[in-house]
């Protein structure tokens, strides 16, 4: 266990996406619990008792070169998978049909693991996935294994939460109530409130996250690239909403994204999803939306109870898409 103790400790090189490979290859090799989850989280279904994963091998193509950052598979055979890991810079395409001519690569499953999705051609056969939905598979399967296994898996996730690629997974109705609350407070004359152990801004900040997935989800889909166009990105927005004929009197805050789309298409200009808060009663809800030029409603959708990532991502990009179709 020296290796990850030594990859954690930060003794490889300072580059996120370096010090990533190579913890993520320690952790591999060392734990099987982990190469299980790796595996099944891309839908691999063998090599789990046999595989080991190695970096940064350097290939020649054509006068030029590319680095492997990580090959998985048995040793002393051709590697079945290749990952690319993406952090912070974008995944391009021509680096992805580089890989391609690696004649070793031909027969190889080939993913690319990125913090945020850019915009960017298809690459027959790459499949994108997102390191924090690998966060999620590891928070959600810590049990298992042995106390290697366990303090792999617990060291992993850490790190990827240093590197910013955590998502809240469920944020319950009690905190968006007690979030509803403070917004209610903080607009009335003379506020007090007590903030409780969980603070409304960690709701705000795990919500927003949980947005920027799901845009981040949509994107990677040709139908939703063809109504939004390119330019279509993770836009938070703090904005207003009211009912009744006083709008200056019965103005309320939402807190969600709006993504304008690249030409109005059945009188839908943008579509929404967001909290409404209602800060006379200190309630609030939860709804996806589109709506015309003027911002009015067109139709909506309701998130009630607590929001589950998986199903309101679900349910937010499949109501989109009908609306859209």
């Amino acid at each position: 266990m020296g290796f990850v103790l030594d990859a954690i400790k930060g003794s490889y090189g300072e580059q996120s996406e370096d010090r990533l490979t190579q913890v993520f290859c320690a952790c591999f090799n060392n734990s099987r619990r982990f190469r299980e989850l790796f595996l099944r989280f891309i839908r691999y279904k063998r090599g789990a008792g046999h595989f080991r994963a190695r970096t940064q091998q350097q290939y020649a193509i054509r006068g030029a070169s590319c680095r492997a950052d990580i090959l998985i598979g048995e040793a002393g055979s051709l590697p079945a998978i290749v990952v690319e890991n993406k952090i912070d810079a974008p995944l391009k395409a021509q680096q992805l049909k580089n890989y391609n001519l690696v004649g070793d690569f031909c027969d190889t499953r080939k993913i690319a693991l990125v913090k945020h999705y850019f915009e960017m051609e298809y690459v027959d056969p790459w499949k994108i996935k997102h390191w924090a939905d690998f966060h999620s598979v590891l928070t959600t399967s810590r049990s298992g294994g042995n106390a290697i296994d366990s303090f792999v898996l617990r060291e992993f996730v850490e790190l990827l939460e240093e590197l910013g690629m955590a998502r809240a997974l469920v944020i319950t109705k009690k905190r968006l109530q007690e979030l509803a609350q403070f917004i209610k407070s903080i607009r009335e004359p003379k506020p007090y409130l007590h903030l409780p152990l969980v603070t409304p801004f960690e709701t705000a900040a795990d919500y927003l996250g949980m947005l920027e997935d799901i845009v981040n989800q949509m994107q990677e889909e040709p139908f939703f690239r063809k109504r939004l166009g390119k330019k279509a990105r993770f836009s938070p927005w703090l904005g207003s909403w009211w009912y009744g004929n006083d709008a200056a009197k019965n103005r309320h805050p939402w807190l969600g994204v709006e993504i304008s789309l690249r030409k109005v298409y059945k009188r839908i200009a943008a579509i929404h999803t967001g909290i409404l808060f209602d800060s006379k009663h200190g309630s609030l809800w939860v709804q996806t939306c589109t709506a015309d030029k003027s911002g009015n409603f067109l139709a909506s959708k309701s998130h009630p109870g607590d929001l589950r990532f998986e199903s309101y991502a679900e349910k937010a990009i499949s109501f989109w898409k009908e609306q859209l179709m």
